[in-house]
């Protein structure tokens, strides 16, 4: 057997080792084998971490990731940047959790990437937090790393969902200044900020052209629709019917959709004859019109044209027309509800048209009784819609459908007959018409005024339950709502509670108007800390902005405590609310707070800030400018008596004396006139300081205008 000789170097000298021709069996002398890895050890580990990380990924378990870090640590392994992003990624929408993990990341060595930034942008970006998303950008700009188009476009995406329009254009504008390129992705999130606010039309327009020329091809359709839709809300018809035929000239054909939204363009500014040419341009075309072009135009008719027995004439023509044109006839009811605004004025004149059709032959259709039914309700006349109902039902030949019912249960509730609603739902399915969503939210919202939650508990149950006629429905945020304020009505605080966790694991999650009732029902059962806890569950870890009425809510449940004991929380919760959860009631219950617990300095400084910032805002107004009401100056006065500052308490009430009812809008501040409460408080602080000629004397003043004490 031949075989190769080769010499080893090492130590200068060397060594003869034979290579045998069968080279499976070669091996190399100890000295010259590389030491082997153990499997069972550092690599074994790190594909276990791997895997870990990669599942917690998958699940976006951000809590699971930070865990698989901590024991990688523990084991002596250094986790390396694509461990640091795959733990990123794990984060979903969990922002606060992404920013410690890039925060550690840096910590720990690892100089985070554009990448890394980027993955932290975006659990920001979807958890609503446009701010930090900037930051996030800046940031990475200022350690000289380049933001991507990825990272453009998350921003602009974030920016434009959170209503911060005109910068996310001028985003748009700086990756062109800055050369990073645009893709269709760019120009969509710039355009879907757009389609928001009617004072960016002209920018949307532009974003077509610039999409067109930048990209080298035709935008994407979301582009042109979000276009029309801002100049739709803009009230230029114009604008958008040559974005229309802009598409058309581009050989790109145009869906139902846009066409609807010219229709609609021309309708916000009542020109029903270019909404109506639009339709035949669509026929001519070869366009069929479908539900939402035809309703667009009944709308515009039922604006211009009172005479109920030509519109209704109309109407039919027009149903007729739709079945011949293939649109099917149970979904023309549908556009009952962009009908239902119109005859709410004038009901009694509404109902007497119906009688007249009826005696000239022509039987009013569906829409038309929809409508009526709603009107109805809206105007508080509930046994005529129910009756109304009943007379469509006696009719032959219609297809029955939820709408007329839904709108029947809703009268019955908004009168407070929650008996009769639930009534003419077992009715409705005797009938064969299986109850929708909305049927089920509106007598879920019967159910809210009278604290009927075991009933409220039940409907929910029977949405999700699957019946031969009915399918399986999932209640959305709305009926969730309704629950918890039924709930709330009734003092049932773990109900409240549990349907609140119910909304957040459904698909639409919860929303301000849930948070609202279970903070509520809280309050009112006197657990002020639990009221405090969902609010601070609310925005930080759902990341829902307070409204006035939601942060009210918890302010009061924290001024009803026992003692005042929780004034501290009162005023570390008003100094943490955005602006626009803050109302005169915001600060009155921060006061009240402050009052229960004889801290008067502290009231009476929120009713100076109150009135500061009502004296810079302009007064009351429109622009969203604060100013105290008479419950405030009452609450100032309430703690200044009860701790024996009656001076100052006098002060205030010659304050109200002289200037109530005047100012605001540029003859200085506006202050409240002194009622009957007002008097009786400052009376009550005299007397109790044996300042009796004082109490007297505003007794005096009181009766000279005309107020009665008790």
């Amino acid at each position: 057997m031949n075989a190769d000789t080769c010499s080893s170097v090492g130590g200068g000298s060397q060594r003869a080792f034979t290579i045998p021709a069968d080279s499976s069996a070669f091996k190399l002398p100890a000295e010259h084998q590389k030491p082997r890895r153990s499997r069972s050890s550092g690599g074994g580990q790190k594909s276990h971490f791997f895997q870990q990380l990669q599942a917690c990924k998958a699940n976006k378990d951000a809590d699971g990731a930070v865990r698989a870090l901590k024991e990688m640590k523990e084991a002596g392994i250094t986790p390396s940047m694509g461990n640091w992003l795959t733990a990123l990624a794990s984060c979903g929408a969990q922002w606060r959790a992404a920013l410690r993990l890039l925060r550690n990341m840096e910590a720990a060595g690892s100089t985070p990437t554009i990448i890394a930034f980027n993955t932290a942008m975006s659990a920001c970006a979807r958890g609503g937090q446009w701010q930090r998303t900037l930051h996030l950008l800046g940031e990475a700009k200022s350690r000289g790393l380049a933001p991507d188009t990825y990272s453009y476009n998350t921003a602009i995406g974030c920016l434009s969902r959170q209503g911060q329009h005109a910068a996310a254009v001028g985003l748009l504008d700086e990756m062109r200044a800055v050369g990073v390129p645009r893709d269709d992705v760019t120009y969509r999130n710039a355009a879907i900020g757009c389609e928001k606010d009617s004072n960016m039309w002209q920018a949307a327009v532009s974003l077509v052209e610039d999409a067109r020329v930048d990209l080298g091809h035709e935008p994407e359709l979301q582009v042109y629709m979000s276009a029309a839709l801002a100049c739709q809300k803009a009230g230029q018809p114009e604008a958008a019917h040559q974005l229309l035929s802009d598409m058309k000239a581009a050989a790109t054909t145009p869906p139902i959709k846009l066409y609807n939204i010219v229709i609609s363009a021309y309708a916000t500014v009542a020109d029903w004859q270019g909404a109506i040419a639009m339709l035949s341009q669509m026929r001519q075309e070869g366009v069929p019109p479908d539900v939402v072009s035809y309703s667009i135009r009944n709308f515009l008719k039922h604006r211009l044209c009172r005479n109920i027995v030509f519109i209704n004439r109309q109407q039919s023509t027009d149903v007729l027309q739709m079945r011949q044109e293939g649109v099917p006839p149970d979904v023309v009811s549908y556009s009952s509800e962009s009908l239902d605004v119109r005859f709410v004025g004038n009901i009694s004149q509404f109902l007497t048209d119906i009688c007249q059709m009826r005696q000239a032959g022509l039987p009013p259709d569906v829409v038309s009784y929809s409508s009526a039914i709603t009107a109805c309700g809206n105007a508080g006349r509930h046994q005529e819609a129910v009756a109304l109902l009943q007379e469509m039902n006696a009719q032959q030949g219609w297809e029955a459908t939820a709408v007329p019912w839904t709108a029947a249960i809703s009268a019955c509730g908004k009168a407070g007959r929650l008996d009769q609603a639930l009534q003419l739902l077992v009715d409705m399915r005797a009938a064969g018409v299986a109850p929708t969503a909305v049927t089920y939210g509106a007598a879920l919202a019967a159910c809210a005024p009278v604290g009927a939650i075991t009933t409220a508990k039940a409907l929910l149950a029977d949405m999700q339950m699957t019946t031969p006629r009915c399918a399986v429905l999932c209640p959305d945020v709305r009926c969730y709502a309704s629950a918890i304020a039924a709930a709330a009505r009734a003092g049932a605080t773990a109900d409240a509670v549990a349907l609140l966790n119910a909304a957040r694991r459904g698909g639409g999650g919860a929303d301000v108007y849930c948070y609202s009732a279970a903070i509520a029902a809280l309050g009112r059962a006197g657990d002020a800390r639990g009221a405090l806890a969902l609010l601070r569950q609310m925005i930080d870890a759902d990341g829902i902005v307070p409204d006035a009425a939601c942060a009210n809510a918890a302010l009061a449940a924290l001024a009803a405590a026992p003692g005042g004991g929780l004034w501290v929380a009162a005023l570390r919760l008003l100094r943490t609310l955005p602006r626009g959860a803050r109302d005169a009631a915001t600060y009155n219950a921060a006061m009240l707070a402050c009052q229960r617990a004889g801290r008067w300095r502290e009231a009476e400084a929120i009713l100076n800030l109150l009135r500061r910032g009502a004296a810079e805002g302009g007064g009351s107004g429109g622009g969203g400018a604060l100013r105290p009401d008479i419950v405030s100056f009452n609450t100032a006065l309430l703690a200044l008596g009860g701790a024996g500052r009656v001076d100052t308490a006098l002060e205030l009430l010659t304050e109200m004396m002289e200037g109530g009812g005047g100012g605001g809008e540029g003859g200085g501040e506006w202050v409240p006139a002194p009622d009957a409460i007002t008097f009786q408080t400052v009376v009550a602080a005299c007397a109790n300081a044996g300042r009796f000629r004082d109490a007297a004397r505003l007794l005096d003043a009181a009766h000279e205008r005309g107020i009665k004490l008790g």
